[in-house]
Order: structure tokens, then C-alpha cells, then sequence
């Protein structure tokens, strides 16, 4: 019996070895990530303005609101280059002593495109009986992609290199690549406008959308054998 009970500590010791010591080689694998980016003209416009008003009933409002709006709809049909949408519209009372003494109301109109002129023309247009909320300029969707195409491969080949110098400095043999992923981020932030109250005669604002920034990262894990 106690040759056999003096053998039970080797075999507690051999199970508990990590995993390395069983044939796992996962302790030679290095996670890394590269990064590239291009500055890229933002080359859309979206503004946000809107009709307000305030009257002593919910109906004068209304009426308020929707004329103004109607207006406006007008003075913005057959703009080549400029969609335009109607936003969110609301009508609620303003009160005093738990009472509602008035009425406030509201309707966005949403401008879109590439015409920074023509888009400047119609706000300067608009602000006669509008409100400019917000302005915001971005990169288009195709723009974007086509950067985002030219980035990748960029980055791809960044990623490449990176492995390689790894490598070399490591003293390794060629590495295997076990995983990686490609990201995308960037691009345009809104430039905001001062808010204006309506006139009779406004000068078109003067618009310049800038740039955005495109960037592709790789991250991934290499083996070296």
C-alpha cells in the first residue's frame, strides 16, 4: 500500500500543470493594431430650422405654425440639389399658477444636399419666418466609401509590415496570423450657426463645410513560431 499511496502527489502535480506545459502554444501570440487616416472634405449639409410661435390659444398656434410652414415649402420647392422634410411638430401650453395662461408651438423643416450655395441661398431665404436650429456638414456615403476602400488597403498592408518587424525583432521564424478585424470611424461634425430670430431681409450665410477625418484600424493576433 504505500508505494502506491507515495504516487498520488506526481499525479495531483501532473494534472495541475497550465496549459503551456501540455503542448498549448498560445503563450507566442501577439495582439497589436495599426491605424490610418485621411482628411476628406466634407462635401454634404444638412440644417435644421424651424417655425415657432407663441399665442393666447392652441388653435392661433396652429394656424400660426402651419402658415409659416406652408410658406416655406413653397419657397423651397424645385431646388435642384436641396431635399427637403418636414420635423417634428409640437404645440404645448405655457403655464403659470398650475394653469395653462398660453400656448408655444413648433415645426422643423430639414434641408439636405450638396449645393452649399444653393443650401445658403434658401436658408438666407427661410430665416425671413424661420428660426435656424442647427447646421451640420458631413461626408457623403459614396465619398466615404470610396476613402474607406483605399484606406483598407492601406492599413492592411501597415498590418503586414507591423508583423513582419515583430518578427524580425523577436529573432522568430515567418509568423501565422490566427485573427483579425478591420474598423472604420470618422467624419463630419456639426459646425453650429448662431440662432437667429426671423427678419424681414437676410443675406445668405456663408457656408464652408470643411473636413472630416476618415480612419481604418486593424487589430489583430500573429503566431510566431
Amino acid at each position: 500500500m504505500t508505494p502506491l499511496l507515495r504516487g498520488f502527489p506526481l499525479l495531483f502535480a501532473v494534472l495541475a500543470l497550465p496549459p503551456a506545459a501540455a503542448g498549448d502554444d498560445s503563450y507566442n501570440r501577439i495582439r497589436f493594431q495599426v491605424e490610418v487616416s485621411e482628411r476628406v472634405a466634407n462635401d454634404r449639409m444638412q440644417a435644421v430650422l424651424a417655425a415657432e410661435t407663441e399665442a393666447a390659444t392652441a388653435d392661433e398656434v396652429a394656424d400660426s405654425i402651419n402658415r409659416s410652414m406652408r410658406w416655406a415649402l413653397e419657397q423651397s420647392r424645385d431646388i435642384e440639389g436641396v431635399t427637403v422634410s418636414t420635423g417634428s411638430y409640437r404645440i404645448t401650453p405655457v403655464y403659470r399658477k398650475d394653469r395653462p395662461e398660453r400656448w408655444r408651438g413648433l415645426q422643423e423643416l430639414r434641408l439636405d444636399g450638396s449645393d452649399f450655395a444653393a443650401l445658403g441661398q434658401l436658408i438666407g431665404t427661410l430665416q425671413q419666418r424661420l428660426q435656424i436650429k442647427h447646421t451640420g456638414f458631413f461626408i457623403a456615403a459614396a465619398t466615404r466609401e470610396a476613402v474607406e476602400t483605399r484606406l483598407i488597403d492601406q492599413a492592411i498592408e501597415r498590418f503586414q509590415q507591423r508583423a513582419g518587424q515583430i518578427r524580425q525583432r523577436f529573432g522568430a521564424e515567418p509568423f501565422h496570423l490566427v485573427e483579425a478585424s478591420v474598423n472604420t470611424a470618422g467624419g463630419g461634425q456639426p459646425q453650429p450657426l448662431l440662432r437667429m430670430q426671423a427678419m424681414a431681409e437676410a443675406a445668405a450665410p456663408v457656408l464652408e463645410g470643411g473636413e472630416g477625418e476618415v480612419a481604418v484600424s486593424v487589430s489583430g493576433v500573429i503566431e510566431l513560431e
